[in-house]
């Protein structure tokens, strides 16, 4: 155990230091961490759409959506919407603010927000409510581990609770406490175990 920790310390690069650690991935698209063994979707509630014959999204389309994700409390985690960003004081002047693009089916997503737009036509808007399990997955406490103060500070790591760190490996974590002896870093993806809640509207269709 000794020689897997010091391994892990050797790999560990201080990527960043923040009061609030998801901050720093809270602009990425739902395109991470994809989970592509999970089933579809579970809840799905439609807001609005245009109706009509015009063709739906199916499996292999090219999609481009606007989407705004929200966590169970209301808080906005993600959005493509630079008003909606704004207004969540989230906005970053450097992010181009426009339709995400994404092949239907291809994996490039989290299961549940690529189940959600099957079926949706071009100016559709529709409300899908994704179970962690469906998302980025449960929080995993083997993900969850304690290192020595020590070992970090002789990596060159200042240990401070929001500390964002990564292994060599690529695994992003982030310290979450500090005490006398130990800090607790968390592997777990920042939205794992949460209910995410996607308001998408499709901008475009392309059909394969």
């Amino acid at each position: 155990m000794r020689i897997y920790l010091f391994l892990l310390i050797m790999a560990l690069l201080v990527l960043g230091c923040t009061g609030n650690p998801p901050a720093s991935t809270a602009s990425a698209s739902p395109t991470t961490q994809l989970e592509s063994t999970l089933p579809p979707i579970s809840t799905i509630t439609t807001n609005s759409g245009n109706g009509g014959n015009m063709a739906a999204v199916a499996n292999g389309d090219k999609v481009g959506v606007w989407y705004l994700g929200t966590l169970d409390d209301g808080t906005v985690f993600d959005t493509n919407i630079v008003e909606e960003a704004k207004k969540a004081g989230s906005y970053q002047a450097s992010r181009p603010y426009t339709p995400l693009e994404f092949t239907v089916g291809a994996g490039e997503m989290i299961k549940g927000f690529d189940a959600g737009v099957v079926g949706m036509k071009q100016g559709e808007t529709k409300t899908i409510k994704i179970p962690p399990k469906e998302a980025y997955g449960e929080l995993r406490a083997d993900l969850i581990t304690k290192i020595p103060i020590i070992d970090l500070k002789a990596s060159g790591i200042d240990p401070k609770p929001g500390t964002i760190v990564s292994t060599g490996t690529g695994a992003r974590g982030v310290i979450r406490s500090v005490d006398s002896q130990n800090a607790t870093i968390d592997f777990n993806h920042f939205l794992a175990g949460q209910t995410l809640t996607f308001k998408i509207t499709v901008d475009k269709i392309t059909k394969t």
